[in-house]
């Protein structure tokens, strides 16, 4: 409960300042999305007993849902800014699975949430060992925006780099740090 009131305090923060943070939401709103599903299958049986349990249990995906939504917004801004890194391709994956999971809390009143343990092994198999892999996607996707960068400063003649002129910073410094994170894997 601490995590999600910190959590709010920070919403908070950046309703008044319309300043969203670069990615300093994503790691707090993850833990939070995980000790959530932690606690409401290791605490769910005594929700009965405890009535402290029993609140955060009703109510917890509720107040969790608008925390994941400024969360993907944040993962969609650096996405659209930077592409997909390795980072961010798990990050929208355990958003995906975390969001599924509050909507079987909440629009089926917890009845499939056992079968969430299924989904998340068939998403560790597909992410893991098929082209959808995190580590495939991401280079594939920096791959292409290196080489999208370079041909528009026409820096790509028969699949060799060469020298480009007027290149703006900008774009050099993407095709560095592009260049630095597919070199650094």
């Amino acid at each position: 409960l601490l995590l999600l009131a910190i959590l709010y305090v920070y919403l908070a923060k950046i309703l008044v300042t319309w300043n969203l943070p670069s990615n300093e939401i994503n790691l707090y709103a993850s833990f939070a999305a995980l000790f959530f599903i932690l606690f409401f299958f290791t605490l769910g049986s005594y929700k009965e007993e405890n009535k402290m349990i029993g609140f955060f249990i009703k109510w917890g995906k509720y107040a969790l849902m608008p925390i994941l939504l400024v969360q993907l917004y944040a993962i969609h801004i650096r996405v659209s800014a930077y592409g997909i890194t390795t980072l961010r391709y798990i990050s929208i994956i355990l958003v995906s699975i975390v969001l599924a999971f509050l909507l079987l809390a909440i629009l089926k009143k917890g009845k499939y949430l056992k079968g969430i343990f299924v989904v998340i092994a068939a998403a560790a198999i597909v992410f893991t060992f098929t082209p959808l892999n995190v580590v495939d996607v991401p280079d594939r996707v920096q791959y292409n925006r290196l080489v999208a960068i370079l041909e528009q400063n026409d820096m790509l003649l028969d699949g060799e780099v060469v020298p480009g002129e007027n290149v703006s910073e900008n774009d050099m410094r993407e095709i560095t740090d592009i260049f630095g994170y597919l070199v650094n894997r």
